[in-house]
């Protein structure tokens, strides 16, 4: 058996080397596994032919876990208008509109605190804008993290400006901790935001600023389906579909 196992969206690979290479791969697959409605649509698009050996199986999560690291004691005052951004900071993950669109709040009269969990290239970069913007009150730069839930679990909303992703586990993770997400639309975030309840896809800055407020000014209240969403995506279920394709 051959197990093609595809983890993020593959449209770019259109008209390139790899276009070519892949179809090889595929043509000598016995099954290909996508990990979301946009992975499986990127590969059809270009190997339609391929259809019958698709097969879909979400990424597993440790929410006990989760849950548990979550009720770490942290010296930092979160105030309670505060939002984040977890992941590297580079122009990829769109982190330089995030921070964009913290300006834009606070032009706006909505004085949040955007709080970076992550390192990377742009934040030498995005320090020095902060402090042309006169937004270094607001803005926190955290650095990679061991343990992002025990910050996570104290923000309003996630906020993802990413260009892509494959399944981003970071907006599962906020929503074991009951924290909603505004994201642009990349792999896996359809599955996840389930026609807006979980969380908003948004396709330009004015519309992610208008979720944010939505999010921030309203009282959060423990959602139950979220808990039931989830159940597919323990780490449990991926096991048995894993075990399921293997004995096929």
């Amino acid at each position: 058996k051959k197990i093609y196992w595809v983890h993020g969206s593959i449209e770019e690979f259109s008209n390139t080397w790899r276009e070519n290479r892949f179809r090889q791969y595929f043509s000598d697959a016995t099954k290909i596994v996508s990990i979301s409605n946009k992975t499986e649509k990127s590969i059809l698009d270009l190997y339609p032919n391929q259809k019958d050996k698709m097969i879909r199986i979400y990424n597993g999560y440790k929410f006990n876990e989760i849950i548990e690291k979550s009720k770490e004691r942290i010296s930092e005052n979160i105030p309670k208008n505060s939002i984040c951004s977890i992941g590297r900071i580079e122009e990829q993950k769109g982190s330089d509109r995030t921070l964009e669109l913290l300006r834009i709040l606070h032009e706006k009269g909505y004085k949040y605190h955007m709080y970076f969990i992550g390192s990377g290239k742009l934040e030498k970069s995005l320090k020095v804008k902060v402090k042309e913007c006169g937004l270094t009150e607001y803005v926190h730069f955290l650095g990679y993290q061991h343990n992002p839930y025990k910050y996570l679990k104290y923000m309003k909303c996630l906020v993802s400006m990413s260009k892509q992703e494959g399944f981003p586990g970071v907006y599962v993770e906020a929503l074991s901790l009951n924290v909603p997400f505004v994201s642009t639309d990349v792999g896996g975030v359809e599955e996840l935001s389930q026609n807006g309840k979980f969380g908003k896809i948004i396709y330009n800055d004015e519309q992610a600023v208008e979720e944010i407020i939505g999010y921030v000014e309203k009282t959060q209240e423990c959602n139950k389906e979220i808990k039931e969403f989830l159940k597919k995506l323990s780490l449990e279920k991926q096991v048995q579909e894993f075990k399921k394709l293997l004995e096929s």
